[in-house]
């Protein structure tokens, strides 16, 4: 190993015992494809194998942080940053783009004052959840979709799919997804280890515990901490 990577390794070692979040079964949501359910389960009994505690939290805050990327004001932002690039209105863009863009129009700098309050009481909330558990524990994703099915309702679909990521950016949490297992019908589902912002040591030494084979190729990524927040 490296004398970095070593470095590293004694900075944050692996306790055996850590605390880790689990969206309880009721609050669990595959859109229709209860097998995903399962395998997730089975992943967080792998965990408490690996000495993790479990503890049931509410998923709420979460889910409702990850609905505001797409249904609140920061679809303005979105809109702001790509206009000095495109014409929205008439440029080379797929029109699921433009139409989520078009968007924007519909809310106010009031509408994002009060979306902005209201996301600062959700991190409050979940900063007060890690104060519980070292990590949060969801699938990476619901469940796989074809790409003929997100061809027919590609907005939908694609908001299904960020169920359990696209929170992570607006509560200002570091995130590293690891393979869990393989469907029925092939298709491979992972799950996501969250933490707060700058602990990227945190989810990354879990990783590795969890992949002991991907060691190297981790110990790599803890030489730049910050980077992968």
């Amino acid at each position: 190993m490296p004398l970095a990577a070593q470095r590293i390794a004694s900075s944050f070692p692996s306790p055996r015992k850590f605390r880790f979040g689990q969206v309880p079964v009721g609050h669990l949501n595959s859109f229709g494809m209860p097998e995903c359910d399962d395998l997730y389960r089975q992943a967080c009994t792998k965990l408490s194998g690996l000495g993790g505690q479990a503890r049931n939290i509410d998923f709420a805050p979460f889910a409702e942080a990850g609905e505001m990327l797409f249904s609140g004001p920061w679809i303005a932002e979105r809109h702001a940053a790509i206009s000095k690039l495109l014409n929205i209105d008439h440029g080379d863009l797929l029109d699921v783009i433009r139409n989520v863009l078009s968007g924007a129009a519909r809310f106010s700098a009031t509408d994002a004052f009060a979306a902005q309050h209201r996301l600062w009481k959700l991190r409050r909330q979940i900063q007060t959840l890690f104060e519980e558990i070292d990590v949060l524990v969801v699938p990476t994703a619901p469940r796989p979709f074809t790409i003929a099915e997100m061809m027919e309702d590609p907005i939908t679909l694609n908001n299904r799919l960020g169920y359990y990521s696209y929170f992570a950016n607006l509560v200002d949490l570091c995130a590293v997804s690891v393979p869990n297992a393989t469907l029925g019908n092939g298709m491979p589902m992972g799950i996501t280890l969250l933490a707060p912002a700058w602990r990227d040591h945190v989810v990354l030494d879990l990783a590795e515990r969890w992949l002991p084979d991907a060691k190297a190729r981790l110990f790599d990524l803890k030489e730049y901490p910050k980077a992968a927040s």
